[in-house]
């Protein structure tokens, strides 16, 4: 295995003392500590990633994934005391992985965790890592150690990467993929965004023209300069509020939702990343293997689809045996067409369900579930074509303990009303205290061309505290499934000065513009926690803290809907099961411009362009016998059948 050592990543998230009434608990973001790449990391790019790269020019090499194994090390107290919920870092990993799919890769957890009793490790001191990994590194694996508080140089650190694919992390941020996705990334070759930003050699700072982006800055061409180092990059609530200009006078707009950013306040990857991930484990971790014992596949995976409340809020549930005796949980995994598995979910040993109540809408989803501590150990896949559903958020926290004071209990919203005039249309109180609430009860009434007032009340801890949190509202208008148009925000805060204090309750106008379709939809009501990941940005994007509040809404008064698209119904496959030729046909004179026919596990087995479609229909002969999934793409967007090859 080839390694290079560098200097160890700070990755630092503390917690200050709250100092009064509705102030929140400020994390404090500090500069990561990992100083520009090494000698030896910069000639292996030079030398090997580089030209590696541009054979294949640029471009991900396959849809192969390769599962790296993980050895997870817990440090308590010499008496047993201390650790954390195993669960918050299945959580870390399963959300880790959902990003690194696009990498071709996925983690997993080699063996058993490994428990270290031992107080003189439990508030990690860095000095102590060689004494301590010699004795407890597993070699052809990652190791990442959990400690309570973690010291490097002097400084107290979230955590950090070291030398040999050695991660350490402290109980905090077991669940934050930000740190699981950072530190991976350092391991598998990323530098920086902010590299050399501040050489003295002002040639050798990254320009925002991008010109010099393959020999400085992050050797990354896609990730915009990033100025971070300079006096005068400045930030406020996750958004560059900096005015200095690079050394073509050309002002800078660094990608502060980067995993590999000065800021802390995002996990994105761009394609260049992923490739250099990808391109760098090739090179040198390419042999990671774990040959101990693996858990038992589980069996008889089983979906069904879901209807809740008087809304009828779709979620699809999974069901499956347990074959283990030795799980440490089960990822659950989904992919949708054209696209790799990739973990959705996790939950613990011994449990046999799960409900994935974030589809994707409208579309077929495949499913399949492993434990988490197997390379493979697959279930069978099953699938279906998914109602109308909407993206689940996810957020680090998790739900709260009624009655706590602690900081991060107060993410969330306790109360919600909307009201047109005097008359109350939505009164939640009390809302329970965690990142995720559907209200499917009830359908509430809007009418086209109408203001209503909202108002939104942060959670009170019983110290009297509460973190200040910014506030997005949307509505699904056109009812695809995704908040994604730009009519479709009905609620936009705007970012409050450094010196302003949001209020515990924040009171809003929204409007249901005129013309809008009439029928049943939904609204989504976000928070996010000012101090840590600044104003909303997004309806489904992952944070750090806040809650989403989504509610069926019906709306009236506007225009009836009309079926623009495609519709599923529209569409006829015969004959059904098909044995040579499959008749493909659209209602209303529709024609399609393109058909793939895809295997239950997600993978196209052949596809037709119009030309080749005969009058008898589309040949299917050559197909293995098998259910299939038939995607007609049209002009009014994607139908999608199931057919039988006989």
């Amino acid at each position: 295995m080839r390694a290079f050592r560098w200097l160890s990543l700070i990755l630092v998230l503390s917690v200050m003392a709250q100092v009064g009434r509705g102030q929140a608990a400020l994390p404090t973001l500090l500069p990561c500590g990992t100083a520009s790449p090494t000698a030896a990391h910069l000639q292996e790019l030079r030398q090997r990633v580089l030209p590696f790269e541009q054979q294949r020019q640029g471009a991900r090499p396959s849809a192969v994934i390769t599962y790296v194994p993980i050895k997870i090390h817990v440090i308590r107290r010499s008496d047993g005391t201390g650790g954390l919920d195993e669960m918050q870092i299945y959580k870390g990993l399963a959300a880790t992985n959902e990003q690194f799919v696009l990498a071709n890769m996925q983690f997993y957890v080699a063996g058993q965790l490994n428990y270290i009793n031992n107080t003189a490790y439990y508030d990690f001191d860095s000095q102590n890592e060689p004494a301590l990994s010699q004795v407890h590194d597993v070699p052809g694996v990652l190791n990442i150690y959990f400690v309570k508080t973690a010291t490097l140089r002097g400084g107290a650190v979230g955590g950090y990467a070291s030398s040999q694919g050695r991660m350490f992390i402290i109980y905090s941020h077991a669940n934050l993929d930000r740190t699981f996705s950072h530190e991976l990334g350092h391991n598998f070759g990323l530098i920086h965004t902010f590299d050399a930003s501040n050489s003295p050699n002002i040639a050798e700072r990254e320009l925002v023209a991008r010109t010099n982006c393959a020999t400085t800055g992050d050797w990354v061409c896609d990730t915009p300069a990033d100025p971070s180092e300079r006096p005068g990059a400045s930030y406020y609530e996750c958004e560059y509020t900096g005015t200095i200009t690079d050394a073509q006078g050309n002002s800078y707009s660094p990608p502060v939702r980067n995993a590999m950013a000065f800021n802390f306040c995002g996990n994105q990857f761009t394609p260049g990343q992923l490739a250099r991930m990808d391109s760098w484990r090739q090179l040198n971790w390419n042999n990671l293997a774990w040959s101990g014992s693996q858990a038992a596949a589980p069996s008889a995976l089983g979906i069904s689809v879901v209807s809740v409340g008087a809304a009828q809020f779709q979620q699809v549930r999974l069901q499956w045996q347990d074959n283990a005796t030795d799980e440490l949980g089960y990822f659950i995994e989904r992919a949708t067409p054209g696209n790799e598995f990739a973990a959705v979910g996790v939950v613990g040993a011994n449990q046999t369900t799960f409900v994935d109540a974030g589809a994707p809408a409208r579309q077929p989803l495949f499913y399949r579930v492993k434990p988490i501590n197997a390379v493979a150990g697959f279930s069978n896949i099953t699938s279906i074509f998914s109602g109308l559903s909407y993206a689940l958020p996810l957020y680090v926290n998790k739900d709260c303990t009624p009655g706590s004071t602690y900081y991060q209990d107060a993410d969330y919203l306790e109360e919600v009303r909307l009201s047109q005039g005097s008359t109350p249309l939505i009164t939640s109180l009390n809302i329970p205290c965690g990142p995720y609430n559907a209200f499917a009860s009830s359908i509430v009434p809007l009418t086209a061309g109408t203001s209503y007032t909202v108002s939104c009340k942060a959670k009170i801890q019983n110290n009297a505290y509460y973190n200040q949190q910014y506030v997005g509202i949307w509505i699904d208008f056109n009812r695809d499934g995704v908040f994604d148009d730009g009519s479709e925000r009905v609620v936009r805060m705007l970012s409050a000065t450094p010196a302003a204090t949001l209020p515990v309750t924040q009171t809003f106008l929204l409007t249901i513009p005129a013309g809008v379709s009439n029928g049943v939809t939904r609204m989504r009501i976000r928070s996010l926690r000012r101090d840590a990941d600044g104003n909303v940005w997004d309806a489904a994007a992952r944070a750090w803290g806040g809650a989403v509040e989504d509610y069926a809404v019906q709306i009236q008064g506007g225009v009836s809907a009309t079926a623009g698209a495609a519709a599923p119904a529209a569409l006829q496959v015969y004959p059904n099961p098909a044995s040579r030729r499959l008749r493909v046909e659209l209602a209303n004179g529709k024609t399609w411009q393109h058909v793939v026919a895809r295997n239950l596990q997600g993978q196209v087995m052949e596809q037709w362009l119009p030309a080749k479609q005969a009058p008898e229909g589309l040949d299917v002969e050559k197909l293995p016998a098998g259910v299939y999934v038939l995607e007609v793409h049209t002009p009014q967007g994607m139908a999608y059948r199931r057919f039988v090859k006989q």
